[in-house]
């Protein structure tokens, strides 16, 4: 079976690798250095906060075999800015009421979860539970994986949560603090997540949340496995 590589890009942008293709998920945001995008990438978003999608950021990728997917917020800033051609958008929207909303390329199929942002913001947000060669992510974005969540979406080999501690966010608690609510939530959805692996994210090149380097070693210090912290942008997460 083919491998699956994920690399935390900075704050919660991901780049997934699998079975000759890319899928960069939040990567084009006001905070980080635009990705170079190749022929075949999917890119990727789950909400219209300017950590997670920036249109100025976005390359234009009119006429090339690439696709834009998200919710409805991203159509009109992305066509406003003549950065791509409607055809190449996909809009990923689904409500508790009707039939889950998905794509496929090849070897890849991606779900559309709406789902509640966290801390009390209230974009519209997606979640996503990817198919890429064999392997099944789920990617929270920035929301909390319930019990509920994970009894619908299954079985998957990881789950990819973002790490943003809103008492920490807001200055009312310290970084000692925060590092152990994160590992109390990292430990919920490792028993409740139905997942082989948990991959914490939105640490790095964001300055409201604590150290990434902080947070790995105490998840190293406790012996867990299974639960990784991305530290480095070129670190390279196999699945």
């Amino acid at each position: 079976m083919v491998r699956v590589s994920v690399r935390n890009l900075g704050v919660s942008a991901l780049m997934i690798e699998g079975g000759g293709r890319r899928i960069l998920v939040d990567a084009f945001n006001d905070l980080i250095e635009p990705t170079k995008v190749l022929t075949g990438d999917i890119l990727l978003f789950t909400h219209d906060d300017g950590d997670h999608f920036c249109p100025d950021r976005l390359p234009v990728v009119k006429n090339m075999d690439i696709t834009i997917a998200g919710p409805p917020s991203i159509v009109k800033p992305i066509l406003m800015q003549n950065k791509a051609d409607i055809e190449q958008i996909e809009v990923l929207y689904t409500n508790k009421y009707a039939k889950r909303d998905s794509i496929s390329f090849d070897n890849i199929k991606i779900y559309c979860f709406n789902t509640q942002h966290f801390n009390h913001w209230d974009p519209i947000h997606n979640s996503y539970l990817i198919e890429i060669s064999g392997k099944r992510i789920y990617i929270t974005g920035d929301s909390e994986l319930t019990k509920e969540q994970a009894e619908n979406i299954g079985e998957t080999d990881a789950v990819i949560c973002n790490l943003v501690d809103e008492a920490y966010l807001k200055a009312e608690i310290d970084a000692n603090t925060a590092l152990h609510h994160n590992l109390s939530y990292l430990l919920k959805v490792r028993s409740e997540g139905r997942t082989k692996m948990v991959i914490g994210v939105h640490l790095l090149d964001f300055d409201w949340t604590v150290e990434a380097s902080d947070m790995n070693k105490l998840v190293e210090a406790y012996g867990f496995s299974n639960i990784i912290i991305s530290v480095d942008p070129n670190q390279k997460i196999m699945i």
